[in-house]
């Protein structure tokens, strides 16, 4: 598994004079449900300044990956390769507020590269994530991709695979981002393995988006994780549809547009997220010689077991990356995140001698299948370490700065510390504090968030706000689905990255780094967490606040997770 200073927005309001100031073509809305959730137009905030990108045509053929693009596109300060963790996915699902607020988008705030202004996004921009539909809309009206573990209905799940596929087929086909830009620089999608990367092109995805798409409107839910995985994968890679743009792979894109700057997020999907979300062994089959993952006689998944995937197959990848990489021109520096260990995300909790999927509740390894996990991913890790060291000492190409994921998510490893230490050690030693203070609550203990799946507190009821940090009994570094970071484990994540950038020996000196403009001084982990989670402070924001599964569920289903778990069986590893 693969999280910082959140430069989240200021708290001052939005308004309107300002909105017309940076060039938007309506004023700041009234959401409908602005009055259910306790909030008005004063709260709401931009992420757009509404300019769009003039209509991308070639400039001469474009039968192959190297082809003229117009001049904006060239040259960014920073672009990002990655899997669901660069991508934003909590709970199983992307949309638009999840992209704004991905690891990529952090980075680019700290940098510079992102303005904002009273709380909004309306001034100069040098960095594109994804603008998925319904952008900037409010949370009631904001469109998610995926399996929403937060707004699961218990109802109908034909009628959901139905609705989920017309929603992923307006993506891939009909919609435009509102910025009609061609190109993004967060080209880092949910589910993406290191062969990913480069293996396959945009129009690949296509294909296979419209094959799972077709059984998925049928109301088969099963084919849900294909369908989101390439109709996702589609509309990252090329946004506008434009023909040009389906001869390119993300690699591809990176060579061509030739950036400063890239940060890379990849590994997990070659058989992490099966150990630690499934309870698969290291000898798990995990390729499968037929279907939709083979076009053209290339295959996205090119291993027998997750033993070799996240072996010979990571190796392999990893050293084709930095060999390409090492030729584009004008990029200077590639900081590439390690990956977690399976023992790391919440998912999988030790008791009584072996390690039981939260999920997968029949699922479990035993702790010396799970130490396997662990020496394999730490090999992943020294190897790729020691590639990147190998080729920052040539004379000619990036430097590569490894970030080491593993150690900073082992700060914050509650429950391994648990099979060794007292409580009253790893809570001390382990966890992650806020003051109470900080989120304007009554004098009391502080609140702890760790990295066990989130328990909450009560029944059922609206949370949000204040409520959440009340209900939050064990967990918060992990989302529901217990395997992608939540906004606070996020905000670490994207912390060890800026770290690492803004070292003058990695380039750092040509940035002002921005702080936390939610915080008047300091730039320590989770200066921004309060504005997360305190109501009153963006309506727009509150998508990721709702916690929608505990309103819906309740305590009780939220500890079975039976519903989850049987949902979840449906659609197979959905990473």
């Amino acid at each position: 598994m693969n999280k910082f200073v959140a430069i989240v927005l200021s708290a001052a309001i939005v308004s309107p004079a300002f909105a017309e100031e940076s060039g938007y073509e309506t004023k700041p809305a009234v959401y409908r449900d602005a009055k259910n959730a306790g909030y008005n137009k004063s709260d709401v905030h931009k992420y757009w300044d509404g300019e769009k990108a003039e209509k991308f045509e070639a400039k001469s053929s474009c039968v192959s990956s190297n082809f003229d693009i117009p001049q904006e596109y060239m040259n960014p300060e920073l672009m990002a390769l990655g899997d669901s963790l660069y991508n934003g996915v909590q709970s199983l699902r992307i949309n638009w507020w999840l992209s704004e607020w991905s690891v990529p988008s952090y980075v680019a705030i700290a940098m510079g590269l992102i303005d904002e202004k009273n709380g909004d996004r309306t001034g100069k921009r040098m960095f594109y994530g994804p603008q998925y539909p319904s952008h900037d809309a409010s949370p009631s009206l904001t469109i998610s991709y995926g399996l929403n573990l937060e707004a699961l209905q218990w109802s109908d799940l034909t009628g959901a695979a139905r609705e989920q596929g017309e929603h992923l087929y307006d993506m891939a086909f009909r919609k435009m981002p509102p910025n009609k830009r061609a190109f993004v620089d967060n080209l880092a999608v949910s589910g993406f393995n290191t062969s990913d990367l480069y293996a396959w092109k945009a129009k690949d995805y296509k294909t296979a988006s419209k094959i799972s798409l077709a059984q998925l409107r049928k109301g088969r839910f099963a084919a849900l994780a294909d369908a989101f995985f390439y109709s996702n994968a589609y509309y990252v890679l090329n946004p506008t549809k434009s023909k040009c743009i389906d001869q390119l792979s993300a690699l591809d894109q990176v060579k061509l547009r030739k950036p400063k700057r890239l940060i890379v997020n990849i590994g997990s999907n070659n058989g992490l997220y099966l150990m630690s979300f499934m309870a698969k062994s290291v000898d798990t089959k995990v390729c499968l010689s037929g279907g939709l993952d083979r076009q053209e006689g290339r295959t996205r998944c090119r291993a027998r077991t997750i033993r070799e995937f996240l072996g010979a197959r990571y190796q392999a990848d990893i050293k084709y990356l930095f060999d390409e990489l090492s030729k584009v021109d004008g990029l200077e520096y590639v900081f590439f995140n390690g990956i977690g260990l399976p023992s790391q995300p919440a998912n999988l909790e030790y008791r009584s001698g072996e390690y039981r999927s939260a999920l997968f509740g029949n699922s479990s390894l035993t702790a010396m299948q799970v130490e396997e996990g662990d020496k394999l991913a730490r090999a992943a890790n020294r190897y790729a370490s020691s590639l990147g060291k190998e080729y920052s000492s040539r004379s000619q190409g990036p430097k590569f700065v490894f970030i080491d994921v593993a150690s900073t998510l082992a700060r914050y490893d509650y429950k391994g510390c648990l099979r060794r230490l007292s409580v009253e050690i790893c809570k001390a030693t382990r966890t992650f504090e806020v003051k109470r203070s900080e989120f304007g609550l009554p004098a009391g203990p502080v609140l702890m968030f760790d990295n066990r799946p989130q328990l909450p507190f009560g029944q059922f009821g609206y949370v949000t706000g204040t409520s959440f940090s009340n209900k939050l009994r064990q967990g918060g570094l992990f989302s529901f689905d217990n395997m992608h970071l939540s906004s606070v484990g996020y905000e670490l994540m994207a912390n060890a990255v800026i770290n690492e950038v803004k070292k003058p020996e990695n380039g750092g000196e040509e940035f002002t780094y921005h702080g936390p403009s939610c915080k008047r001084t300091g730039n320590e982990v989770g200066a921004c967490r309060n504005l997360l989670v305190r109501p009153g402070w963006s309506f727009a924001d509150a998508t990721r606040r709702e916690f929608n599964f505990l309103r819906v569920g309740g305590e009780a289903n939220s500890n079975r997770r039976a519903f989850v778990r049987f949902v979840a069986n449906l659609v197979g590893a959905f990473d």
